[in-house]
């Protein structure tokens, strides 16, 4: 074997062993600052909210993942809610995967991770929560919420049905509509439904509430919704 090929020979069993010995990099540590912050958030009562809020955002992106760890360790914190929402406003797409699940939970606090996946403004979601507002035995507000993120994410045109329901929910009009998406008879009040889908309507359309206001007779309220459906189907696809 000639100098040439004895080298070549050597580096081509030397190859493997470079492999394995290849340095992995360390983890990154948690920045105890952040991680002291977002659990102060999510142990915060509603009172001590803006100031915690305002902590922690000012990490940025940074602190997502802080806060998916402090959520994890007390998941009804009475700050917890905050919590969710700050999520959603750092917009940090790796958190995407812990706010789906927590929607899916169906308690209280989905209904602020679904609207956190609404403003997280991540497209892989909109199966989730598009299953969530087509999913009967979840509770309405949740199956609403859903629909708002929908609309922040800007599928209102898929969910047209069941915002009809929404807006003449609870009145002689409504029955059918009710009825046909699930609603139960037996809940009489929908301001705070309408409330975060109006809010989603005017987040996503510019400010534009089509004349929606979650207060006003059940008439205008139709009316409105008929605007507002007009406008999502004459619009481009």
């Amino acid at each position: 074997m000639n100098a040439a090929a004895r080298w070549w020979f050597v580096g081509w069993l030397l190859i493997p062993g470079c492999a394995v010995s290849k340095p992995t990099p360390e983890p990154v540590r948690p920045d105890p600052v952040i991680e002291a912050a977002a659990a102060a958030l999510v142990a915060a009562a509603p009172g001590d909210w803006p100031a915690h809020l305002d902590a922690v955002h000012a990490h940025g992106t940074a602190a997502s993942a802080a806060l998916v760890r402090a959520l994890g360790k007390a998941p009804d914190g009475p700050g917890a809610q905050a919590a969710l929402h700050l999520l959603g406003r750092l917009r940090a797409p790796g958190c995407r995967p812990f706010l789906e699940r927590r929607a899916a939970a169906g308690d209280e606090l989905a209904v602020e991770a679904a609207l956190a996946l609404g403003r997280l403004g991540d497209t892989a979601s909109i199966r989730p929560l598009r299953a969530l507002v087509d999913d009967r035995l979840t509770p309405p507000t949740t199956r609403c919420a859903a629909a708002a993120a929908l609309i922040e994410l800007g599928r209102a045109r898929e969910v047209l049905p069941f915002l009809d329901a929404v807006w003449t929910a609870a009145t002689p009009y409504g029955h059918a509509h009710g009825r046909a998406v699930g609603f139960p008879p037996s809940k009489d009040r929908w301001a705070h439904e309408r409330y975060m889908i109006i809010e989603a309507i005017r987040h996503r359309y510019g400010g534009k509430t089509f004349g929606l206001d979650e207060d006003q007779p059940w008439e205008a309220m139709r009316d409105a919704g008929k605007r507002f459906r007009d406008a999502v189907e004459s619009s481009p696809r």
